[in-house]
């Protein structure tokens, strides 16, 4: 059950990314929304499913039958709060840029509170401010801005006393005194430590899927995953796969320009949760996989095949 949902719903917008291909990349690179409104629906579904959970803030204070991942949360909640402020101050059609984008950030900011997940505060900052900076390109896009974070940030404050989510972000940043105690919110360091040490029994091949010591659990951080599961033959091939990346991003940046914000915040939502949450696997998401189809398209331009 849980393989079928990130496939078809927490991964809904990705599968649209690979549905469209290469030949229908300009349409999708112009129509966020394609990406957003599966995203929105996520979210929503996630929310109903633990609707008894609002009062608490915490999903994993009221788990039912019907209870989704916690993980399986993270990737629809993280992909809107990225998109959402895109929709806002660029799009053309009035209803997503002034109902649907601010209540689609609104939801996946709840979301964020409720998840028990200190790790999306990390992708979620990054992206605020980015967006912010780039609201600065005009006197009603700043004040757009202006006015929809104040809104916002007085509807969320009250719940930050309540949220798991925010207490587990609030004691990592406090990490001298927390690393002292040995606090179990930096259990995190002993599995890289593990990694580091499955990586040098066998590096050149690697050959662990998983940490020993941890069942059939993982490292939480996705360039050491990828060193003891495949060693350093298998990084040299993620590093390709990453460096293609970076280049079809910045033929986005020089192609079209605006769209490549929300491109960009997809990939800050993804390399967050591969250096926070992420195994092997992690390196082929979603704006990667966009990114990918961006330098394939700039390589058929050059006529480099």
């Amino acid at each position: 059950m849980k393989f079928f949902y990130d496939i078809f719903v927490a991964n809904m917008s990705m599968l649209v990314i690979f549905i469209c291909g290469r030949e229908r990349f300009k349409y999708i690179i112009s129509k966020p929304m394609l990406l957003f409104l599966p995203l929105f629906l996520d979210v929503i579904i996630i929310l109903f499913v633990h609707r008894n959970a609002l009062s608490t803030m915490s999903f994993d204070s009221y788990a039912v039958e019907s209870s989704i991942p916690r993980t399986s949360i993270k990737y629809p909640m993280q992909y809107l709060i990225a998109v959402s402020p895109f929709i806002m101050f660029f799009s053309k059609n009035l209803i997503f840029k002034f109902i649907l984008g601010p209540l689609g950030g609104l939801l996946a900011l709840l979301n964020l509170f409720m998840c028990d997940s200190r790790s999306p505060f990390f992708a979620f900052i990054p992206i605020i401010i980015f967006y912010a900076i780039v609201s600065l390109r005009s006197p009603f896009s700043f004040s757009y801005a202006l006015t929809t974070y104040s809104i916002s940030a007085l509807f969320i404050t009250p719940y930050l006393a309540v949220s798991t989510a925010w207490s587990r972000f609030i004691k990592v940043l406090d990490y001298k005194e927390r690393i002292n105690e040995g606090s179990v919110e930096f259990s995190r360091y002993d599995l890289w430590i593990e990694g580091m040490e499955q990586f040098h029994q066998s590096p050149i091949f690697g050959g662990e899927l998983f940490l020993k010591s941890y069942g059939l659990g993982y490292c939480h951080f996705t360039p050491i995953a990828i060193l003891y599961s495949m060693g350093i033959i298998g990084a040299t091939l993620a590093i390709s796969v990453f460096t293609g990346a970076i280049r079809g991003l910045l033929y986005i940046f020089r192609k079209y320009r605006y769209p490549a914000y929300w491109i960009l915040c997809f990939f800050i939502a993804d390399l967050t949760f591969m250096f926070f949450d992420g195994n092997t696997k992690d390196i082929m998401c979603g704006s990667i996989g966009l990114m990918l189809s961006a330098n394939a398209i700039r390589a058929q331009e050059t006529k480099i095949f």
